[in-house]
This record gives structure tokens, sequence and C-alpha cells, in this order.
């Protein structure tokens, strides 16, 4: 964790270097996602059962790849009241923000014999990638894609030794049984989302592949993304803080220790004017992490401190939105007075999060409107999860008569000009 000035003459060529984050996670992991994938293709569930064992430290059978579907319908009995409750208010909120974004179909008359428009439909089966201890990424990922229609849903998620047989949190079972999903594959990483996208002996190849990833899945989904439908690249946490003299230094450190502790390898960028500032919020990251009680959050946390987290000593307010515009991050934090007159000056991020008290941390529990994310700078053009990301829209289009013999001498001048020159047999053949 170091303060990087704007006024050195350094500034744009360690920023570019944040620029380029994505380049160099795929440069450092496709070599080992395009193993592991060609490794699936050749031994299929073998190969899932050996990735189990090396990866997640667990022995199953081929039997126990799928969770059984009894063990789905009976999972309200594992999960206690008050937290049913709370996955069922959260699901909820969810389904009201994504209601709100669902596409729809329209047809209209142009003019006289021109008829246009656009028809929706929904995927027919999807996959779902759910890490492990992360839940929540079946529901952000599963209200759409029912909101939208799709009939099929299929989850991988790493078989977790802490749990025991079935070796899948009681919630995540729960979850499912609220979404009426009954297939839940025990693989994780790269032979999770390969079974997905490539198929089992037993299941057919998804249209589209979902879900928040590590690094490695991220270029893993980017590979596979010749034969399956992506829904971009939501990786690990990715946050930029901007802030100024009203921003909280408690609250904006309370914040990043909260985010490190939850995914070691989440990516902080955090924007200032004042040095000072910066270094206090140094000292109360310090401060933080002394007093937390275990030893494996102390661990994690210093992790994302030393290596992925940023701190941009900015000239002006302006100059942090104009380069935090540049950096597209996931998730952007406005720790601003009136945070919302400045919602105009942001142009590109995964999702907004406004003034003091919307806390990253807790946000998909709470908030329910951010649905997942792209990462890694690529929120610059690929969108939040919503209805559309499962979703199929093609035009209508139907010209009757008396509007082709309108058309005919503008479509005729036109498709000469590009050389194409028999096209008039298309209009004399229909206007006799």
């Amino acid at each position: 964790m170091r303060i990087i000035d704007q006024s050195h003459d350094n500034f744009e060529e360690s920023f570019q270097n944040f620029l380029n984050r994505r380049q160099r996670v795929q440069e450092k992991y496709f070599l080992e996602a395009d193993a592991l994938i060609a490794e699936y293709r050749e031994k299929k569930e073998g190969a899932l059962i050996e990735f189990a064992k090396r990866f997640d430290h667990v022995e199953i059978e081929e039997a126990e790849l799928w969770v059984q579907p009894d063990q789905i319908r009976n999972a309200h009995k594992l999960v206690s009241g008050k937290l049913r409750q709370s996955i069922d208010a959260l699901i909820l909120r969810v389904e009201r923000f994504q209601k709100e974004l669902r596409p729809s179909a329209f047809q209209t008359q142009e003019e006289a014999g021109l008829y246009w428009g656009v028809e929706v439909r929904p995927l027919d089966r999807v996959g779902i990638y759910v890490p492990k201890a992360y839940f929540l990424t079946m529901i952000l990922n599963a209200v759409p894609a029912r909101i939208a229609g799709v009939e099929e849903l299929l989850v991988a998620t790493p078989p977790d030794k802490r749990m025991g047989p079935p070796f899948v949190d009681p919630a995540l079972l729960y979850a499912a049984k609220v979404f009426e999903i009954d297939k839940i594959l025990l693989a994780g990483g790269v032979g999770g989302l390969s079974a997905l996208a490539l198929g089992t002996q037993d299941t057919e190849a998804v249209q589209k592949l979902v879900g928040a990833t590590s690094k490695l899945g991220v270029v893993a989904k980017q590979r596979l993304s010749s034969e399956v439908g992506i829904d971009g690249f939501p990786g690990p946490t990715e946050v930029a803080f901007v802030c100024d003299t009203s921003s909280s230094v408690r609250s904006v450190a309370a914040d990043i220790v909260g985010l490190s502790d939850h995914n070691p390898n989440a990516e902080v960028f955090v924007f200032h004017q004042q040095e000072r500032w910066l270094q206090s919020l140094i000292e109360e990251i310090i401060l933080l992490i002394q007093n937390l009680k275990s030893h494996e959050s102390r661990d994690a946390v210093r992790n994302c401190l030393e290596s992925n987290t940023h701190l941009l000593l900015m000239k002006r307010l302006e100059d942090s939105f104009q380069v935090v515009n540049r950096l597209s991050p996931g998730l952007l934090c406005l720790v601003l007075d009136n945070a919302a007159e400045h919602i105009g000056r942001v142009s590109s991020c995964g999702s907004l999060l406004l003034g003091h008290y919307t806390t990253p941390v807790s946000l998909d529990l709470i908030g329910g409107a951010t649905g997942l994310v792209s990462t890694l700078g690529s929120a610059s053009h690929f969108s939040l999860t919503t209805p559309a990301t499962f979703s199929r829209q093609f035009s209508v289009v139907e010209i009757q008569k008396e509007a082709l013999q309108r058309f005919q001498k503008a479509s005729l001048e036109l498709s000469e000009t590009e050389g194409f020159m028999a096209h008039e047999a298309v209009f004399s053949s229909r206007l006799l």
C-alpha cells in the first residue's frame, strides 16, 4: 500500500499499469486455464473428481458430484428460521429492483405499409457458478434469470470440506430450493466452469455461463466464450473510493478492511486531494488490523493491503473523476457530501454507490440493487447483470406492397452504389 502522487512525472506510467490489469491477468493465467479446460474435455467427470481432491482437498465419488434432489428439498430443515427470513427478504428486494430492468417487446407502424418491432425470448438453459462461501452470487443471478423466464438453471460450486457431505452450504441449498433449482454440481474453479459450458455425461452444455469467479476463473470464462455465452468478467471484488474533506477516514478504513477480510484478492483504489488524509487512512487501517481477533483475517487483510490497495493523491476532485472513469471499477463509491450531485461526472463503472452510508461491504445483503458487475476494467463495456443478460432480442419487420414500391428507387440507388447489381430482380419479382 503506497501513495501515488498525480503531480509526479511517473504518475501516468503507474496508472497505465492499473489500466492494463485485465491483460496482465490473462497473460498470467491463460496457460493454466487452457490446461485445466483440456483436462476436463478429456476426462469429464474423472477430471472433476481429481480437481476436487487437488484443489478442494475433498475426496468424492462420481455419484456424489451432483447434490441429491431430496437434499435440496429438505434444505429448509438445516437453516435457521431467521436466516430463511433474511434470504427470503433479500430475494424479494432484488426482485423489486430487477423487475424494473426487464426488457419488453414492442410492435409499431413506422409509416404506411411498414411495421417493425422487437421480440424478447428467454434463454433456455443457463449455468451459474457460485464461489465457495458466497451463495449470494446465485441469488443475484437466479432472480433476473427467472424474471427473464429461463426454465433451466444449473449451478456449479466447489465442494466445501468444512461442511461435510454433501459439502454444500445449507444456505445455498435453501436458496436453490426457493428458485426450484434441482441440479447442483460439486465442481469448483475451471472444472465447474468447463462442466457447465461443455456439458457432462448427464447434462447438456448451457447456453450462457454467469457468476463471479477468481482471476483464473475469469480467464477460463474468456477462453470458453468461443463455445458459450458469458456475462462479462465478474472477478474478485473491485472498489474505488472517491473522497474529499467530508469523507470519514474511519468509515473508509473500515470498508477497506471489511472488503479485504471477505476477499483477500479484492482490488481497492482510494482517491483524495490531501496527503495527510491518506496517511491518516493508513494509520487507521493498521489500527483496525491490530484489533482483528483472527490470525487468518489479519493475514488476509494484510495480503490485500500490501498487494492490491492503491492510494492516489490527486490535485483536484475533478481529476479524481477523470481518472476513475478511465479505471472503470466494478464498484465506485462517492464518499462525498451531496454525492448525488456528482452522478453526471461518472461515465464508467459497474455500480455507483452514493454518500457516506452506502457501504460496499454489505451492499449485496441490504442494497439489492447492484447485480453482479464486471471487474478488471471490463465495466467499461459490460453492464451489470439484469433480465436482459438472460434474454434474446430480435427485430421483426413487415413491408407491405405499397411501401416496397415507395422504397424501390432509393433502395436500388444504394445497392448499385455498393456494387450490388442483382437487386432489381428482388423488386421486379414482387411488383408485377
